[in-house]
C-alpha cells in the first residue's frame, strides 16, 4: 500500500482551516449568545424596573425599536393634523433617513422614551413651509407608540396636573422689608410731548396705506392662480424674508402657485380688532400683524381646512408700488 504524504504546509493549512472553522463557530455562537442576552435583557422586568426613569438607558436598549415605531406612524399623525400639506427634510427621507433626531433628557412617565423630530415641515395657510417640533412617546415595556404631539408631553402632563390640582403648590411666606424707606424725594412725573402735526399726519397716512394694502392682499389671496400670481409678482421684493428664510421671488411664486392650485377655494377674514401697524417714517416700511380666520377647500381631493392664524407682513411703501419685504404666519387653531 502506498501512502501519499501531504506537504507540511498543506497539513498546517488544513489544521488551520479546521481551527478557523471551529473558532468561527465559537464566534457565531458567542454573537448569538450576546444577541440572545440582549433580547432577554430587553424583556427582563428587572432591567426595566432598574431603568424605568432613565431615558438614556432605555434609549440604548430600545432605541432601534422606538425610532422605527415612531417613524412608521409619523406620517399618519401629520395627515390627521394636516392643515394644508407636510414634508420632511432630505436627510429624513428614504430607507436610511432618520426622522427623529433627538431624545428628551426627562422622562414623562416610567418606561417611556420621548423622541423628538425637528425635520418635519407643515404648510401654513399662505403657501409657506415652516419647521415644527414633533414629539413621539414610546413605551418600552409595552413596546408600542403611545402617541404623538406638537408640544412636549411632559409640559402637557404638568399642565393637566395643575388643572386637576394634583401638583402641590406653596406660596412663599411674605417677609416685610426692614430697610428704611426714603420718602424725602418726591417722584417726578413726565408727560409725553405732543407729536408735531405734520409727522402725525404722515404716520396716519402710512397706517391707512398699510390697512388698505392688507385688505387688498387677502382679497387677492382668494383669487385664482391666473389672477393672483401677476399681482404677487409685482408686489414682492426680488428677495424676501419668507417664513424665516431668505428666498427669491421665483421661489416664492412657485410655492404660492402650488398652494393656490392645491386649494382652489379659499377665503380669509381679518379680525380687525387684532390688527396693528408699526410704520417707520424714515424708510417708509410698515409691519402689519394680527389674526385672521381662514377656510380652504379642495373638492377634487375632498379635503377642507379652516381655523385661525396669526400673521406678520412687512411692506415697503417708498416706491410707486408697495412691495412685501417679509412675510410670516402661524396657525394657532383649527
Amino acid at each position: 500500500m502506498r501512502l501519499t504524504l501531504l506537504p507540511s504546509i498543506v497539513l498546517f493549512a488544513a489544521i488551520g482551516g479546521l481551527s478557523s472553522c471551529h473558532n468561527g463557530d465559537t464566534d457565531n455562537n458567542s454573537r448569538n449568545s450576546e444577541q440572545s442576552a440582549q433580547k432577554s435583557a430587553r424583556h427582563d422586568p428587572d432591567f426595566l424596573e432598574q431603568h424605568a426613569n432613565d431615558p438614556h438607558a432605555l434609549e440604548n436598549e430600545f432605541g432601534d425599536e422606538a425610532h422605527a415605531a415612531c417613524a412608521d406612524g409619523a406620517n399618519d399623525y401629520l395627515r390627521e393634523i394636516e392643515l394644508h400639506d407636510f414634508s420632511w427634510d432630505d436627510d429624513a427621507k428614504g430607507v436610511n433617513g432618520q426622522r427623529f433626531d433627538k431624545l428628551t433628557t426627562h422622562s414623562e412617565a416610567p418606561y417611556v422614551l420621548t423622541l423628538v423630530s425637528t425635520r418635519a415641515k407643515l404648510a401654513n395657510a399662505f403657501g409657506g413651509f415652516s419647521h415644527i417640533t414633533l414629539y413621539c412617546s414610546y413605551d418600552a415595556k409595552q413596546q408600542k407608540v403611545l402617541g404623538y404631539s406638537l408640544t412636549d408631553p411632559l409640559l402637557l402632563k404638568l399642565e393637566s396636573d395643575l388643572k386637576n390640582n394634583t401638583v402641590p403648590t406653596k406660596r412663599p411666606d411674605y417677609i416685610p422689608s426692614t430697610e428704611p424707606v426714603d420718602r424725602s424725594e418726591k417722584p417726578t412725573i413726565s408727560f409725553p410731548q405732543p407729536q408735531p402735526k405734520e409727522t402725525a399726519s404722515k404716520d396716519n397716512d402710512l397706517d391707512t396705506q398699510a390697512t388698505n394694502f392688507l385688505s387688498e392682499y387677502y382679497q387677492i389671496a382668494e383669487q385664482s392662480p391666473e389672477q393672483a400670481i401677476p399681482w404677487m409678482m409685482a408686489h414682492y421684493k426680488p428677495v424676501v424674508d419668507f417664513f424665516g428664510k431668505s428666498q427669491s421671488l421665483n421661489q416664492i411664486i412657485a410655492q404660492k402657485r402650488t398652494y393656490l392650485t392645491r386649494w382652489p377655494i379659499r377665503s380669509y377674514r381679518l379680525l380687525t380688532d387684532t390688527v396693528t401697524h408699526q410704520c417707520n417714517q424714515t424708510n417708509m416700511i410698515c409691519q402689519s400683524m394680527g389674526t385672521l380666520e381662514f377656510d380652504a377647500q379642495s373638492p377634487e381631493r375632498k379635503a377642507a381646512s379652516h381655523g385661525k392664524a396669526s400673521f406678520v407682513l412687512s411692506v415697503d411703501f417708498s416706491g410707486n408700488t408697495p412691495q412685501i419685504t417679509s412675510e410670516n404666519s402661524q396657525v394657532i387653531s383649527r
